[in-house]
């Protein structure tokens, strides 16, 4: 269905100033009649959907980059952990064979 920039508004729940940067922003235009610019609803709503899904996609992402980060953290911590308290088997001293003789 096509439709001019108020009814686009309407339909979606927007302001014309929202409809106006959605398109800033790439939102399809079907044409212009006169001064108005035309939309045709069902590529409008594609392209919203795949705005939608583009975003979801980059929070996962971040989302995934930012537990990736928390690990390499952890990671460096445990090793900084594990040599401040543990020694290497190389190393370790073993006592000496006769020890209990000296006593």
């Amino acid at each position: 269905m096509l439709v001019n920039q108020k009814q686009l508004a309407e339909i979606l729940g927007n302001t014309t100033r929202h409809i106006r940067r959605m398109t800033d922003e790439g939102m399809p235009i079907h044409g212009r009649k006169g001064k108005e610019t035309i939309y045709n609803t069902s590529e409008v709503i594609a392209w919203l959907r795949s705005q939608a899904v583009s975003s979801k996609l980059g929070k996962e992402i971040k989302k995934k980059e930012l537990l990736a980060s928390n690990l390499s953290r952890l990671q460096v911590m445990l090793n900084g952990i594990l040599a401040e308290h543990l020694v290497p088997p190389s190393k370790r001293t073993s006592p000496p064979e006769n020890a209990e003789a000296h006593r």
